[in-house]
């Protein structure tokens, strides 16, 4: 039966159902302000009231910790909400890596630009960082608002904890909360505030390359949080969005997912809580009982509607969709995939697969034959020159800091590098990365730099760089620890990236910085003993601290760049 879905409210959220049609089956709406922010329930998704709530408000996310100002708190109990005093004892215990500014206003760092968009307690605006330079994106939700409930607070901190520990290019990530009395403010780097399902109502279809590309990034992210041991629980498209705006209309592009609200770390905690979308959810999540393998039935979901422009699962109305979830029916040969490789809709098949232990693992499904034979395509258009490489090995070689100051230079990383080199470290560390798990292993990396140099001399420099980066000694490092030892120094110690970041971590502003206000900065604890040797060989005018000249001094030593 041809249908057309239309969008409609339901209580305080927006559902999508479909009107009986002559027309084809399709994601357009009929309204787009409900773009990316439609809510589907029913009698059969008893989904908890706070979960729609925390739902609403996260939309726009980014990348790990950056620079801090004023009392940094990292237990919920030091923090002001005067809404929260009931928080519970466990939720506590794991908020981690999370930075909550709680005396100074945000707007002495940064100005706001101009609105993005609103939930229903919340606002975001692109802003500038008078300190760095960057654009960021700052979520505004409002504390006093009767739809704020207390655990939100919690959930929200939880989700930003679980993103600074998840290292993905393809994962938004945060960098600050400030906590007032009234608000509380998020940041995080600012992307394209297009979706992917708005991206794919402009396309209609999408071609098997450009699939390939988005499933590439998506499952690899998947199969880094598996490795993590987080489920997503609520992957979809309006909750990916496209990393550039200058990228919209090419073939490939990168894309960046968020809302990690209603993930959860599958090790430790049996998951049985029914979190989803009627289009995406998995068959076994609405029996109560699952493995983070949903993640993998919701990305055979997203694939088949790229491919076709239309959900494999599509009826009149939600409660209809789940009966067809529940029997895992649907047409894997409809006609507009007529052109579509047998490989792909191969993937499909074995993605939305109704039995959990035959159904693809990230892993698997980054190992199947179509993303073998798509990738080779991918790196055709993507391809990273070996005099690249080389310049790679050359930064690797001047690669020798002390261990446990290796933060300050990710942080001047992060913070103050160029994107169009990062985008380029990306594409290599892509290529270095064959088994697609988002991470280097000694091996990887080994092979990738000896398209340049003798195999023996890559196993040399790589067995170096881990000994320095590899902190946790687990044999592989991640994006971030590879852009610590392939950057280029001489183009991040600029003049102005060290002034810059220098003043970033100035937080009392009296022209010097001691390592209390490093750490506070980085968010991590350094070691006083590598610290004290620096300033014994820099030799400070008051020691214990450095003006900018020495400190100037101390990032050169530190990376051998003097």
């Amino acid at each position: 039966m041809g249908c057309s879905p239309i969008t409609r409210k339901r209580e305080n959220f927006i559902v999508v159902t479909s009107k009986p049609s002559k027309k084809k089956c399709s994601l357009k709406t009929e309204n787009k302000e409900n773009l990316g922010i439609r809510r589907s329930q029913t009698k059969n998704l008893k989904i908890k009231e706070n979960d729609l709530e925390i739902k609403e408000l996260i939309e726009n996310k980014e990348i790990k910790t950056e620079e801090n100002n004023g009392k940094i708190s990292n237990t919920m109990g030091d923090v002001n909400d005067d809404k929260g005093k009931d928080k519970e004892k466990d939720n506590t215990e794991k908020i981690m890596n999370v930075k909550i500014i709680t005396d100074e206003n945000p707007f002495i760092r940064y100005e706001k630009i101009s609105l993005l968009g609103r939930g229903n307690v919340s606002e975001v605006y692109k802003v500038y960082n008078k300190d760095n330079g960057k654009y960021r994106a700052m979520k505004i939700i409002d504390k006093l608002s009767p739809k704020y409930k207390p655990n939100l607070y919690n959930q929200i901190i939880k989700e930003i904890s679980v993103l600074n520990s998840l290292d993905h290019f393809n994962i938004l990530k945060n960098f600050e909360v400030y906590d007032a009395q009234n608000n509380l403010y998020i940041i995080n780097q600012l992307c394209s505030p297009i979706e992917l399902f708005e991206k794919l109502q402009g396309d209609k279809i999408f071609s098997e390359l450009k699939t390939a590309n988005i499933m590439k990034q998506i499952i690899s992210a998947i199969n880094f949080c598996r490795l993590k041991g987080i489920a997503h629980r609520d992957l979809r498209l309006e909750k990916i969005l496209i990393d550039s705006q200058d990228d919209i209309s090419n073939e490939i592009f990168n894309i960046k997912i968020l809302n990690f609200i209603n993930c959860e770390y599958f090790e430790k905690n049996k998951l049985t809580e029914l979190i989803g979308m009627p289009y995406y959810i998995a068959p076994e999540v609405l029996k109560g009982s699952y493995t983070e393998k949903c993640d993998m039935w919701s990305c055979g979901v997203i694939m088949y509607t790229l491919l076709c422009g239309i959900p494999p699962f599509f009826s009149e109305n939600d409660d209809e969709v789940i009966e067809l979830v529940k029997i895992g029916k649907f047409n894997n040969n409809p006609h507009e995939m007529k052109n579509v490789s047998k490989e792909a809709k191969d993937l499909i098949k074995s993605l939305i697969k109704i039995d959990v232990d035959k159904r693809l693992s990230s892993e698997e499904a980054l190992n199947h034959p179509w993303f073998k034979i798509m990738t080779e395509k991918i790196h055709g258009l993507n391809k990273s020159s070996n005099t690249k490489i080389q310049q790679i090995i050359e930064n690797i070689k001047n690669f020798c800091p002390k261990k446990s100051l290796l933060y300050t230079f990710a942080y001047l990383i992060f913070n103050f590098s160029n994107k169009n080199e990062t985008n380029e470290l990306r594409i290599i560390f892509n290529e270095f990365d064959t088994d697609n798990d988002g991470r280097l292993n000694k091996k990887d990396f080994a092979l990738g730099l000896s398209k340049v140099i003798p195999i023996g001399d890559a196993e040399k420099e790589v067995n170096r760089i881990f000994n320095y980066i590899d902190a946790d000694n687990g044999g592989y490092i991640e994006f971030q620890e590879f852009l610590m030892a392939t950057f280029d120094t001489k183009n991040i110690l600029s003049s102005d990236n060290l002034r810059m970041c220098f003043k970033s971590f100035d937080i009392d502003n009296n022209g010097e910085i001691d390592i209390k206000e490093i750490e506070e900065s980085l968010g991590k604890k350094l070691d006083i003993n590598d610290w004290n040797d620096l300033l014994e060989i820099i030799k400070p005018s008051k020691y214990g601290s450095l003006n900018f000249d020495e400190f100037v001094k101390v990032m050169k030593l530190l990376l051998r760049n003097d």
